[in-house]
């Protein structure tokens, strides 16, 4: 028999208006189930486009190990945060699909300045010069902050002064010892942020690289070259290099500092008197919490006394262990308190949960008989053939 739908057509009952109204009936039903089930198919795809697949860093970096086997460039210091880092991932992603047409190193000179002679290959579009420019802009900042990091750190000197706002009661009374192991500590981690800084801003310069080559090949591809020549894209490159290094000499100031000439500038912290006189050393220290008890005692109106002391220190003493005392007893109605409060709140959702269950199963049962009522009344419905 023919299908319709999924179902099956009886020619029987064909001119029966109650089976035309069944069969109507039965093929909206499919369509209300085909298109419920193309729409959790799309739900699906698009959460799967949304939740991006984890790559085995193994994997990619076995695949780096054949394009870079001597580990020359900075991805393999990160390549095992391919999934948690969105520039590690780009970094890996540009290097593997365009390094058999350029790879993240600079050109000498000489051989941009032998790239730009070649006037007949066609220019790309101002947008992507604009891009690129910019790009090398950021690198040569970039990479002028590397350099000058690693030669102050190579000569041992300290760029900055870390300051923290920690504070030590009575600073001014620690010996001159401790006062020299603090700024060791500061030269340290001076110089340990400085490498750091140096080692990042080496991956940066070449996924900025990366980015400028990926940018020229994206534009040559959207002419429908179907062959990038490695030549053309070191042409486009050449140009954006150039013309980025003249803005930049002419906008950035760049200068030639002498490292090995300059000072550190760790300071080293102690106290005042050490530097005005070293060797009268403070001695008529006050505290600001005794304010009090020193008025009290120029008034006249504090006993001092040893037997008076020692009952006032007694009676101290006593209120300060009820006052504990009071303190735990006080804590633990608290969680007394706290505990049947959930307890009670864990029940009452509970409750809740039953009776949602309870009226989901009356509802559902209730469809079901109205269900049925209604296809019995379709049968009795059906009009009889009088002869």
């Amino acid at each position: 028999m023919p299908r319709q739908n999924g179902y099956e057509r009886n020619s029987m009952h064909i001119d029966d208006p109650e089976s035309q109204d069944f069969l109507l009936n039965t093929q909206s039903q499919s369509n209300i189930q085909q298109q419920s089930n193309a729409k959790r198919r799309i739900e699906e795809n698009a959460e799967n486009r949304l939740t991006p697949k984890r790559v085995k860093p193994e994997t990619l970096e076995s695949n780096l190990l054949k394009c870079d086997p001597e580990k020359f460039f900075e991805i393999h210091k990160y390549i095992h945060q391919y999934n948690e880092d969105v520039l590690v991932k780009e970094y890996a992603d540009l290097f593997l699909n365009n390094n058999n047409i350029m790879q993240p190193i600079i050109m000498k000179e000489e051989d941009i300045q032998e790239c730009l002679k070649y006037d007949s290959i066609s220019p790309c579009a101002d947008k992507t010069y604009d891009s690129i420019i910019h790009l090398f802009l950021l690198y040569f900042q970039v990479f002028y902050f590397n350099h000058n990091v690693m030669q102050a750190t190579n000569n041992n000197v300290h760029m900055i002064n870390p300051i923290t706002n920690f504070w030590i009661p009575q600073f001014q009374l620690l010996p001159m010892s401790i006062l020299s192991k603090f700024t060791e500590i500061k030269q340290s981690f001076a110089i340990l942020m400085q490498s750091t800084a140096a080692q990042g801003t080496d991956f940066t310069c070449e996924l900025l690289l990366l980015r400028i080559i990926d940018t020229i090949i994206q534009d040559l591809r959207s002419r429908s070259e179907t062959s990038i020549l490695t030549e053309v894209v070191e042409y486009h490159f050449s140009i954006g290099y150039a013309k980025a290094k003249m803005e930049f000499k002419k906008n950035y100031g760049e200068k030639k500092i002498e490292w090995d000439k300059k000072s550190s500038k760790i300071r080293h912290s102690i106290p005042s008197w050490r530097k005005s006189s070293p060797n009268e050393q403070p001695k008529d220290l006050k505290s600001w919490m005794g304010r009090d008890i020193s008025k009290r005692i120029l008034e006249k109106k504090e006993k001092l006394h040893g037997v008076t002391v020692n009952q006032e220190f007694e009676k101290f003493l006593s209120e300060a262990v009820e006052a504990q005392e009071d303190s735990k007893q006080k804590q633990l109605h608290r969680n007394r308190k706290k505990f049947f409060k959930d307890f009670s709140k864990a029940k009452f959702d509970k409750n809740k949960n039953k009776q949602k269950e309870k009226s989901k199963n009356n509802n559902n049962s209730n469809n079901s008989k109205s269900s049925s009522s209604s296809s019995k009344t379709t049968k009795t419905s059906i009009p009889l053939k009088v002869n």
